[in-house]
């Protein structure tokens, strides 16, 4: 596998990747929802909640351990998996955001409304940034 350091949106407080690939077969354990909507496989790896102070993951040979809010750590794992389907990095990062509120507002009440199958992507994709708040102005006041 290239060593290539795995990039993270948005950039964490710190990543340290150890220069190694895991093969990566899937899951047992992560949340079926999450499974289906990005398509990731079931197999022997698992997540692991442990205990510590902020947030982050850390990767090693069959296991990833979280720990913080777990939205956050799925959505750092679905990352690294979009960049290499069938390996995960030996790394260990550390998230911090400088704002509580990450949110993103969509205002269609003067344009196109946009499908269900968009409004879905949307919602994925603010999950995988990390965006912690969808706001949708839907009113439209003028003639």
């Amino acid at each position: 596998m290239i060593n290539t350091v795995p990039q993270i949106v948005p950039q964490p407080k710190s990543v340290n990747f150890m220069g190694r690939w895991f093969s990566f077969d899937g899951f047992s354990n992560m949340p079926c929802f999450l499974v289906r909507t990005f398509s990731i496989p079931k197999g022997s790896w698992t997540i692991e909640k442990v205990e510590k102070q902020g947030c982050g993951i850390s990767i090693e040979e069959g296991k990833v351990k979280i720990w913080g809010n777990s939205n956050i750590a799925y959505a750092t794992i679905i990352q690294l998996l979009m960049q290499k389907k069938d390996a995960l990095p030996e790394i260990v990062i550390e998230e911090s955001f400088r704002f509580s509120f990450r949110g993103y507002h969509l205002d269609i009440a003067r344009g196109g409304v946009p499908t269900v199958s968009t409004f879905k992507d949307i919602l994925n994709w603010l999950f995988l940034l990390k965006y912690n708040y969808f706001a949708i102005y839907l009113e439209d006041l003028f003639p």
